[in-house]
């Protein structure tokens, strides 16, 4: 892969996430602030930690395109994949997270699927396929994935055409002539909002605070006496409260992931050539 292969692919993943801010949590992107298809969590993560909403609408183009570059096509080893695979995988991963986009990719190669990292013998199984063949199996699984989600009918026009300019020029990276034989940059309209909902299950919501309802007596006293009387108690409470919060928040999470990275029904490994 060139640099100017890389930029290419770079330019195709920008102008489908769009460069329009939102501030906005809708029930299936809670990602926050976002820009350039960039949120609020990874702008602190890979550009300012303390980065606040103004940050992440003021935020460079320039940020953005490192922030790609290190959390998407890095993760993935893009420099090491046959070209237009490495464009495959780099789009999915940014539309449905690196984990899925590596398990994909080991699935249809006959891989194991228990850790999703793009590794040399990963890359060496990549060189015994047919490119082309392996990038019509990674598309298609990923259509069928994005069809299997209960938001397919809200998104399907955009995910569709997504994943058909992906195809078509992964295809042309990899050698192939397809009409149009100069795919062209997906243009979104002007003002269009990022599409929402990327091809993920929703996550569980992390901000919930939980309150009780009505007040708690012990004694005459009630549990505010009662606390105040005893803080090594209190503090006991509340760690352990804490732990019991983080200890739920996990499992959730993790099924929330288990459920992103399950296979697709019917989708075989692409044979070696």
């Amino acid at each position: 892969m060139t640099a100017v292969d890389y930029q290419a692919c770079e330019d195709r993943v920008l102008a489908h996430e769009g460069s329009e801010y939102t501030d906005g949590v809708t029930p299936y992107d809670p990602g926050g602030p976002t820009r350039f298809g960039i949120t609020i969590i990874d702008a602190r993560a890979f550009w300012k930690p303390g980065a606040t909403a103004d940050d992440v609408r003021s935020m460079p183009k320039s940020v953005a395109q490192d922030i790609y570059r290190a959390k998407y096509w890095a993760a993935v080893n893009g420099d090491n994949l046959p070209a237009g695979v490495d464009d495959c995988i780099f789009d999915y991963g940014v539309n449905s997270g690196n984990s899925r986009a590596g398990k994909v990719l080991r699935r249809l190669l006959g891989l194991p699927d228990t850790d999703w990292h793009i590794t040399p013998q990963v890359i060496l199984e990549c060189n015994k396929r047919d490119p082309l063949v392996l990038i019509n199996a990674i598309c298609d699984e990923r259509l069928k994935f994005l069809q299997s989600l209960s938001i397919w009918s809200t998104y399907k026009n955009g995910w569709t055409t997504r994943v058909k300019e992906v195809r078509m020029f992964a295809l042309q990276l990899a050698g192939h002539e397809v009409t149009p034989v100069s795919v062209p940059l997906p243009t979104p309209p002007i003002g269009a909002q990022p599409t929402p909902g990327k091809g993920s299950v929703t996550p569980p919501n992390t901000n919930v605070i939980i309150t009780t309802g009505g007040t708690a007596t012990a004694g005459s006293g009630g549990l505010t006496h009662l606390f105040g009387a005893y803080p090594a108690i209190t503090a006991l409470v509340i760690i352990v409260g804490v732990i019991a919060i983080i200890a739920v928040i996990s499992i959730l999470q993790s099924k929330s992931q288990t459920k992103q990275d399950a296979p697709v029904p019917g989708i075989v490994p692409v044979p070696v050539k």
